[in-house]
């Protein structure tokens, strides 16, 4: 109990207090981020953060939720929606899961949670030990598999929409194009000698192995472009991408290929780059099945279950797939790379179509303009 005393006292100790009563509003997002992505949306609608990152605390809300008994995070979020009184209580962040509590607590609530990412099987856990029941209004989901995910946990209404961010930039599928995007995972801000988290009984795995194989796989895609003479487009993770890009010109280096670092320098810049590539190549990257979503043709080559053992992380899990397909592998090897590779670069348009139906919907689906998301808003506060 006094180590949790002093966890808040330490978590207030870093932050800014706000003394101004919150102004009562129409929709309130929960958690600052994503929450601009969120504001573009519902432009004209009375809205506030409700900032739970620690950065900022309501003097008002805080008194509130202590005179109510209440310390943790939850109770202050409980607190601010009873005080701002929303209609709709809107996140990005749906793998949160005391949201999915919310509207126990203020059934005249309407939540609504969107889908930011691919989901592995640390949501499933975090839902499941959850003891609560979890329920929500309105879940937006990429595809079935997340909705068959969700539901396993959660009580409400899902729809599948694609992923929130790239239904915001228009595809253009260009079949003509020399490029093929490697989506990079190489995050810049990890220490190469921690160790990666597992829920396997592999826990001695370093982040400089998955760089290794990630970089490894990278010399693979290069080799393939250089003999069928295309150029390979690497898409950065980042945006400080100095260590980034060292790591992929020194792979890259003994390889006399066409090769181009694009940078991210902004949250939507990745999906436009995708639309100049023929192939897309991705390892553990949402970005992959967003681009699958997008129509591109792309090959998964999930490389981390190998050797970290977490079978969540393999390619469309919980979907019950083999670990090789037409466009995926589960494991580094080199001949399975050319092969996938060949096999997208051959084909035809209308084999890719007929792939693409077999199975891409259950996976990704697509909503241009997140019209239906819109549409909920819109009926949710009409309706109030």
């Amino acid at each position: 109990m006094l180590s949790e005393v002093i966890k808040k006292i330490q978590f207030l100790q870093g932050t800014r207090f706000i003394w101004r009563r919150p102004p009562k509003v129409d929709i309130a997002i929960i958690d600052e981020v994503g929450s601009d992505e969120l504001i573009e949306l519902i432009q004209g609608v009375p809205t506030h953060v409700v900032d739970l990152s620690g950065k900022s605390t309501n003097v008002w809300v805080l008194v509130w939720s202590l005179l109510r008994g209440r310390m943790d995070l939850f109770g202050y979020t409980v607190a601010y929606l009873e005080i701002i009184r929303p209609k709709i209580a809107l996140t990005l962040i749906d793998t949160t899961p005391f949201f999915y509590r919310l509207k126990d607590e203020i059934p005249d609530l309407t939540t609504i949670a969107v889908q930011n990412g691919w989901r592995s099987f640390e949501s499933k856990r975090d839902f499941e030990a959850e003891q609560s029941e979890l329920s929500v209004d309105h879940l937006l989901c990429f595809g079935e598999i997340s909705r068959d995910l969700y539901s396993e946990s959660i009580r409400g209404n899902f729809h599948v929409i694609g992923s929130f961010r790239s239904n915001k930039v228009p595809i253009r599928i260009t079949n003509d194009s020399r490029k093929v995007a490697l989506i990079s995972t190489l995050r810049s801000k990890v220490q190469l000698d921690a160790f990666v988290s597992t829920y396997a009984d592999n826990s001695k795995v370093t982040y400089a192995t998955i760089f290794e194989r990630r970089l490894q796989l990278a010399k693979y895609v290069a080799e393939f472009c250089r003999d069928h003479s295309l150029c390979l487009l690497v898409l950065g993770k980042e945006f400080e991408d100095e260590r980034e890009y060292s790591l992929y010109s020194t792979a890259l280096s003994g390889i006399d290929v066409e090769w181009e670092f694009r940078p991210r320098t902004d949250l939507l810049s990745n999906y436009h780059s995708l639309n100049e590539a023929r192939i897309a190549v991705s390892t553990s990257s949402s970005l992959g099945y967003e681009a699958l979503g997008r129509g591109i043709r792309t090959a998964f080559f999930m490389l981390d279950p190998q050797v970290t053992g977490n079978f969540g992380d393999r390619f469309g899990w919980p979907e019950p797939l083999g670990d090789s397909g037409e466009i995926w592998t589960n494991f580094l090897d080199r001949q399975k790379t050319i092969d996938i590779l060949s096999r997208l670069h051959d084909m035809t348009d209308d084999s890719w179509a007929d792939l693409q139906r077999r199975f891409v919907p259950r996976m990704i689906s697509s909503d241009p303009g997140n019209t239906l998301l819109k549409s909920l808003i819109r009926d949710s506060l009409d309706n109030r």
